[in-house]
């Protein structure tokens, strides 16, 4: 039986997250007036009050009730905060076109493959001879080029730029079952994106909005000015940045496809077991202090403003402040003399952290981080007594394999909804990576403590850092290799998820306490799944849809039947793999259906060649489908139009002219190949035609399923 007294924020924290949950799912765009928080915390009180003279079981339940309701509302009014629509003067509400903008970088650069990109806060535009004040985030890309190399140690967080240009909205998500971009910056406050060059920037100075952010981001490149100094090679300096300061950007795709493969991405990610470190090395360094007059003060507020430097210096992660926070509330109850309760302290901070940002809620970080903790908090004790282990050093092998084992379980279903895939070898790769972690971790620290002191101290410390960080690498490469090193691809639906959850909750409670009736519930989350999967397949071998994706540049087109999926790619778009993966492969895992991107010539759909490099006739179950990939040949004549259910239309090769001369289509689809402009004119001008027109820049990725047209 729960002691709900115990974890009081326990209560608070489910209240919060379900108002927060409420809110996006049913309330967004609406407004709720504060003052009913008001309100309702006004009928609190006199419950309050009435329950102190009256001892009615039923009145105090009453009064619980009311209060989780509050705290509830709390949550609502606290996202409802941070909607766009509701912020006077916000850039996502004014309709004013943009000539100018101000504003001040509120991170620093951070490199991409052709740009560096940044956040801009901004406050003013200009539109025409008008100078307006305005707010809101616009991540800007600024091209790579000699001009932005030269200047480039001028833009840092606080640096206040006037940018040429009118930012963009971000796009909506536009390919079936990939990652919802617009969505993802909208939770971080950003809906906005503009793309310039150096010579639409001026800089303006410096007006940082946090000084001391500005000076915790000074340390930070500070240090990793220091790890460049000393650790040349980009594979070493990278994991060392990522693992030390939480800066990712040197990372590889083929290492970031190691790590995930190996399971030990978690360490790239500072979060709580990086904090544990730093909290353990200061505490063991500043423990002479407690015998000191006020040596537990001292060593207090050391301690305190170490977490928190640390955490401003990585970035304020939502894992590092989780685990900064929850360190925090336990250093603060010891020091005044109080016993903590370990899943008190974690839901208060994340509670706390929701007050800070409600967004945090739908954060993959702050979902795992947290269940991690649990997962170690619940379970590595329960794991851990089921064997005796005869050694001391199997003992510690034991203990490190529980503590992976714990947070797998916790996380593993989540991990799976997000990422579609789950490493196999991740209680090996755990036991070498948890230690190197800790190792690296303390003498990074060890390096940047002695820099200023001894160059020759510090080389040594360097040195072996290096080798470090080249043998974990090296291991964690190995562990890739091994056969079956991950299982891909896993496709869950979020229910499907909240069910293995459920399956895993009721057996842990099955097997503690040995009630078979936990062991029935149980079973009957497996059953609900399994049944849910097999009536996906089921759906998946009955489904006939076809699907031409938005890709600016190159024509993509899927048919999925009978569980099997048939492709039709130009030729261009056979040679770039991350496209494929970012806009094809998402859908085909959602679908769980999977292709390599080089595919078997079964795999291709029927087509026939009419006009080399200018038309194509493909058969897409019972639709007859054109391509045309380029303007036909001057004088070019059929007997009668090609008739058709689909055109596809790329490259500006169609003419309203073209329409019943040529071809006589009961659908026109323009693909991601074509200039707006054209777009433009030749959409107007076949809106007066008897035939449907779909253009997938505007209107994203065409979907069609063809059992409709078979009704």
């Amino acid at each position: 039986m729960i002691r709900w007294s115990a974890i009081p924020f326990v209560r608070i924290f489910i209240a919060c997250a379900a108002g927060i949950g409420c809110h996006e799912l049913f309330l967004r765009g609406t407004w709720l007036p504060s003052s009913y928080i008001g309100l309702v915390w006004l009928v609190v009180l006199l419950l309050w009050f009435y329950s102190r003279k009256n001892a009615a079981r039923s009145l105090r339940y009453l009064f619980g009730i009311v209060f989780m309701l509050s705290i509830g509302l709390v949550g609502i009014l606290r996202r409802q905060s941070t909607e766009a629509i509701f912020q006077e003067n916000h850039l996502y509400t004014s309709k004013t076109p943009i000539d100018f903008y101000k504003g001040i970088l509120v991170d620093d650069p951070a490199e991409k493959t052709n740009t560096w990109a940044f956040d801009v806060q901004v406050t003013a535009i200009r539109s025409g001879d008008s100078l307006l004040r305005k707010t809101g985030l616009v991540q800007v890309y600024l091209k790579k080029d000699s001009a932005t190399t030269a200047n480039l140690s001028a833009l840092k967080y606080g640096t206040v730029l006037w940018i040429h240009g009118s930012p963009e909205e971000i796009r909506p998500l536009r390919n079936p079952g990939g990652f919802d971009f617009k969505q993802y910056m909208a939770r971080k406050g950003i809906h906005f994106q503009d793309y310039v060059t150096f010579n639409d920037v001026l800089l303006a100075g410096s007006d940082p909005p946090n000084r001391l952010v500005s000076v915790s981001m000074g340390w930070r490149r500070e240090l990793l000015h220091v790890l460049k100094e000393y650790l040349p090679d980009v594979r070493e300096r990278g994991i060392a940045e990522a693992l030390i300061l939480g800066q990712k950007d040197e990372i590889d795709i083929e290492q970031r496809r190691a790590y995930a493969a190996a399971g030990a991405m978690h360490i790239l990610a500072v979060s709580g077991l990086h904090v544990g470190i730093i909290y353990m090395i200061l505490a063991f360094l500043l423990k002479p202090l407690e015998k000191r007059k006020y040596g537990k003060l001292v060593r207090f507020i050391i301690l305190f403003a170490s977490l928190w430097g640390f955490a401003l210096i990585t970035g304020m992660s939502a894992s590092v402040l989780r685990a900064v926070t929850m360190f925090s509330i336990v250093m603060v109850a010891e020091g005044l003399g109080r016993k903590t309760n370990i899943y008190n302290s974690l839901a208060l901070a994340a509670f706390l952290l929701l007050l800070y940002d409600p967004n945090f809620l739908f954060h993959v970080g702050y979902q795992l981080s947290f269940l991690a903790v649990l997962g170690i908090v619940y379970l590595q004790p329960f794991l851990y007594r089921q064997w005796a282990a005869p050694h001391w050093l199997l003992d510690r092998i034991w203990a490190i394999t529980c503590v992976s084992l714990a947070a797998q379980l916790a996380t593993g279903p989540l991990s799976m909804y997000y990422f579609n895939q789950f490493p196999s070898w991740f209680l090996l790769s755990n036991l070498l990576v948890i230690p190197a972690a800790f190792l690296i971790l303390s003498t990074g620290v060890a390096l940047f403590a002695v820099h200023y002191v001894s160059s020759f101290l510090a080389g040594v410390i360097a040195f072996m850092l290096k080798w470090m960080v080249f043998g974990l690498n090296w291991f964690v490469e190995f562990i890739e290799q091994l056969p079956a090193s991950q299982i891909f691809p896993i496709s869950f639906s979020s229910a499907q998820t909240w069910l293995l959850y459920g399956a895993l909750l009721l057996m842990l409670f099955w097997w503690q306490s040995r009630d078979y009736r936990w062991f029935q519930y149980m079973a009957a989350c497996l059953l609900l799944f399994v049944l849910s999967k097999g009536l996906f397949v089921a759906d998946k071998h009955q489904k006939r849809e076809l699907v031409i994706y938005e890709m600016t540049g190159y024509t993509a087109m899927d048919y999925q039947e009978g569980g099997k999926v048939f492709h039709y790619f130009d030729e261009a778009f056979k040679q770039e793999e991350r496209l494929f993966n970012l806009n094809v492969r998402p859908h085909l895992i959602q679908q769980g259906t999977m292709i390599p991107f080089v595919s078997h010539a079964d795999n291709w759909l029927p087509q026939t060649v009419l006009i080399e490099d200018t038309l194509v006739a493909i058969k897409v179950g019972s639709l007859k489908v054109f391509h045309l990939l380029n303007p036909l040949p001057k004088r070019k004549a059929f007997s009668e139009p090609l008739a058709a259910d689909l055109l596809i239309v790329s490259n500006q090769s169609f003419w309203p002219t073209d329409l019943g001369k040529y071809f006589a289509p009961e659908e026109i689809v323009f693909d991601g190949t074509s200039r707006f402009n054209y777009l433009s004119r030749t959409s107007k001008a076949l809106q007066t035609a008897s035939v449907k027109v779909y253009v997938i820049p505007w209107e994203g990725a065409y979907v069609r399923d063809l059992r409709e047209r078979e009704l």
